[in-house]
């Protein structure tokens, strides 16, 4: 059974003033009043045949088509942090990857090294280029912190990995990404509606998938390690909340072997509770 694809919009770029666009090597070059603005071209580049533009008008796109499910298998890669392109149900789904917020405000700058290589710069910091996003900047702009500046799913692994300790900023950058896959009214305005998820629930599915050590003395967090769903629920102690998620076989023989206790933690306690004082309806 076939889908109909259409293309993702995400990576389209956008005249942000009256211009003319060239393509230079690989750069995307447009003409304004007063001067030029300098983008990073996609690999997957594809521009709409024109000489002139007005502002606000399309200028193209980096070309990566999508199914019904694509923002369902974007959330999967968003989840999963052990390398999988959390494509499940169509080969053509690829999710592309991409260091794509910044972790500190500051001026974003492209150069092309000898190799002929972009690399991009925020402030002092670089990033890692993805030849298959588009960025919506050009060279000069100033960039706000935790602000989105190229297409893509971002790498929470990646990204609590380059802020170590900095608990706050990996979930400012986790909850920006999650919202922009499941929230059209979080894409145009920054804002969450009423009818979005709540931020509560947010902030418990980031808790879940990470992993903090923290100084005993101060309290604060020295370590964060992104698990993703699997290692998060695998690697918890209590054997009920392990055996819930479906992978029975693995746990009982963890359990088996002493490598699991029968342990309760917050989830399972607070169930159990309920339906031992009969809280819960169990019809």
């Amino acid at each position: 059974m076939g889908h109909e694809r259409v293309i993702d919009n995400s990576g389209n770029l956008y005249a942000p003033k009256d211009c003319e666009l060239r393509e230079d090597g690989r750069w995307l070059v447009l003409k304004v009043r007063g001067g030029e603005l300098r983008y990073p071209r996609p690999d997957n580049w594809v521009g709409i045949p024109k000489q002139k533009y007005a502002a606000g008008e399309l200028l193209g796109t980096a070309y990566h088509t999508t199914s019904p499910v694509y923002k369902l298998n974007s959330v999967i890669r968003l989840m999963n942090a052990k390398g999988s392109s959390g494509t499940k149900y169509f080969e053509k789904d690829t999710v592309t990857v991409a260091d794509c917020y910044a972790y500190e405000a500051g001026t974003i700058h492209y150069t092309e090294n000898k190799r002929g290589e972009i690399e991009v710069f925020i402030g002092g910091r670089q990033y890692a280029y993805s030849p298959e996003s588009i960025y919506y900047f050009p060279d000069g702009t100033e960039i706000k912190k935790y602000q989105r500046f190229c297409s893509g799913v971002v790498n929470m692994r990646q990204v609590t990995a380059d802020l170590p300790g900095d608990i706050n900023g990996a979930f400012n950058i986790f909850r920006n990404q999650y919202y922009s896959l499941t929230s059209n009214d979080f894409q145009k305005s920054g804002i969450v509606s009423p009818s979005d998820m709540q931020e509560e629930i947010v902030e418990m599915v980031f808790s879940g998938l990470t992993n903090m050590v923290v100084d005993p003395k101060t309290n604060k967090v020295e370590e964060i390690e992104y698990q993703g769903t699997q290692n998060a629920i695998l690697n918890r102690k209590s054997f009920f909340t392990t055996l819930s998620y479906g992978w029975s076989s693995r746990i009982i023989g963890r359990a088996l072997k002493g490598e699991l206790n029968l342990e309760g933690d917050t989830m399972t306690s607070t169930v159990l509770n309920l339906l031992l004082n009969d809280k819960l309806d169990s019809k």
